[in-house]
């Protein structure tokens, strides 16, 4: 009870608690009344049929509400309680926010607006008092968000909503779709995500016009049969649940677009791929499967493919070369060792996460290089032992994983990724950085941690465009006069667990602005010095 009671404010739709911060006509210093606020709305030339009051420290509504002919009113990101009564009189509202607030109950007079067509209640307190049923009135209603309100149960008014086609209940303690929301013919998005769900109704085709359903983490074993007879399905995800076996109707579902299925890890099987032949986006994340079947070179209109944490998964098919309009590929955390070589067909991959396999300089396919477009390359945690030539082909990379691979030295030729912004080179056992690194003019973000890097070139004091880089953990004893040319540009250098003798440790000691202005400053005498751990000598 020690919760409800500290939140409680007069009880549901009341005048109750004090008034700081209250939307309040007598208010000089605080937030305008909701009918001046409005003539100032119209006079400053925005839309006088919207009250807008996001984030204004609001903690209560006075009844004037009721006098607004606004049809949109948004009061999210306040901290208010409760809704007063008056709400019932605004006849014009069409559209009601009201998210990330405390409310922690509903008056019976919000089913007299029956001009609303939108309510959004994400992120409040609705728990403490049971919805009323004067809802079921809104015939208009076509999208209902009650996200994270800790709701245990729903009421049977829901089910007279004959208008509406987005439903949002996810983040609630729900532990069952109640029968009543079958009556709800029109709904085409039902989300319901983080709940304590553990079966779906068997007369879910009821719903014949659903497009996206979304159940990800709630405590499913198994769906219906009846899951095949929602055709007009485009958007279904199933994952972080306990699934361990589809229904062979699963195949019927042939207008899918998109298919999580991810984290069931028990589930050692999915229908063929040839049944999906509308698939852009397919997550299959930590199952048990054995093998990937050839007929994913049926999906030519995959986007996304995601096959992260399928430990038992040895290879890829050769099949994949036909995905060609795929963007993005995730093999994280397998046990591939090698690429079919059709990989280089993927001619529209940007991102290649690679990450946690065993592939070697040796394993890699040459075709790899033939990815001249990647953007993104991920590739730590694996036996590299020196940086593959095809990666040094791909010119349009941003982003580089090289991390944790057993690299002894840098090619010259990593200089010419012009257009890198973020390169990860940590654990290895690297001694230096190359002076070709000056051609890395985008380069934002540099990680060389955790090496046995003892000296920088001076080169890499030109990088201007360095917000970050981080040298922990390495061998240096010097930091470079020339880095003393970042100081405006930088904003975090880390020399963390190095024998640093330059700059002095009590200047490294004060930061990133500290240790470069004084480079600035003493680089002439400096050079002409001889550095010791506690100042320069002459």
């Amino acid at each position: 009870m020690g919760e409800k009671g500290s939140k409680e404010k007069g009880g549901k739709g009341g005048k109750g608690g004090g008034s700081g911060g209250a939307v309040s006509e007598s208010a000089a210093d605080g937030p305008a009344s909701p009918a001046k606020d409005n003539k100032a709305n119209d006079k400053k030339g925005k839309n006088p049929n919207e009250y807008n009051q996001v984030n204004r420290q609001i903690t209560e509504l006075p009844e004037s509400i009721g006098s607004l002919k606004c049809t949109v009113f948004d009061v999210s990101d306040n901290d208010i309680a409760e809704i007063p009564e008056a709400i019932g009189q605004m006849k014009n509202l069409e559209i009601l926010r009201m998210n990330n607030n405390r409310l922690n109950g509903l008056p019976e007079e919000l089913g007299n607006v029956t001009t609303l067509k939108e309510i959004h209640f994400a992120n409040n307190k609705l728990f403490f008092y049971p919805l009323p049923p004067s809802l079921g009135k809104l015939k208009s209603l076509h999208t209902l968000v009650l996200r994270n309100n800790q709701l245990d149960d729903l009421i049977p008014a829901f089910g007279e909503l004959s208008s509406l086609t987005f439903l949002d209940l996810g983040e609630n303690n729900l532990k069952t779709i109640p029968p009543f929301l079958l009556k709800l013919g029109s709904l085409r998005v039902f989300l319901a995500p983080k709940n304590k769900l553990q079966s779906l109704p068997n007369d879910i085709a009821s719903w014949s016009a659903i497009t996206q359903l979304d159940l990800e983490s709630n405590k499913f074993t198994k769906l219906p049969d009846a899951i095949g007879d929602l055709v007009t399905l485009t958007d279904l995800n199933v994952g972080f649940n306990g699934i361990r076996q589809l229904p062979d109707s699963f195949a019927q579902l042939r207008n899918l677009e998109v298919l999580i299925l991810s984290d069931n890890p028990a589930l050692t099987a999915v229908p063929e791929f040839s049944n999906f032949p509308k698939l852009k986006k397919l997550h299959l994340r930590n199952l048990q499967l054995p093998a990937l079947s050839a007929s994913i070179g049926t999906l030519t209109l995959l986007e996304e493919l995601e096959l992260r944490d399928n430990s038992h998964m040895k290879t890829i098919p050769q099949e994949i070369g036909q995905l060609v309009s795929l963007r993005r590929l995730d093999i994280y955390g397998n046990k591939l060792k090698t690429l079919p070589s059709t990989i280089g067909n993927l001619r529209n991959l940007k991102i290649l996460d690679m990450r946690n396999n065993l592939f070697s300089i040796e394993t890699l396919p040459t075709q790899l290089g033939n990815l001249t477009g990647l953007e993104k390359l991920y590739l730590s945690s694996n036996k590299m032992g020196t940086v593959p030539n095809e990666v040094i082909a791909m010119k349009g990379l941003s982003d580089l994983d090289l991390s944790n691979n057993e690299l002894h030295d840098l090619p010259e030729a990593i200089g010419d990724l012009s257009k890198l912004k973020k390169l990860n080179i940590s654990g290895n056992a690297l001694k230096r950085l190359p002076p070709q690194f000056i051609g890395l003019t985008s380069l934002e973000v540099l990680d060389a941690k955790h090496n046995e890097i003892s000296k920088l070139a001076e080169e890499l004091g030109s990088l201007s465009t360095l917000k970050k880089m981080d040298l922990s953990h390495n061998m240096l004893a010097e930091i470079p006069w020339e880095f003393g040319k970042l100081e405006k540009t930088i904003k975090l250098i880390d020399v963390a667990n190095n024998p640093l003798l330059l700059p002095p440790r009590p200047i490294v000691d004060k930061g990133t602005q500290a240790m470069l202005n004084w480079l600035s400053k003493n680089e002439e005498k400096g050079r002409k010095a001889k550095v010791s751990g506690l100042g320069m000598k002459a």
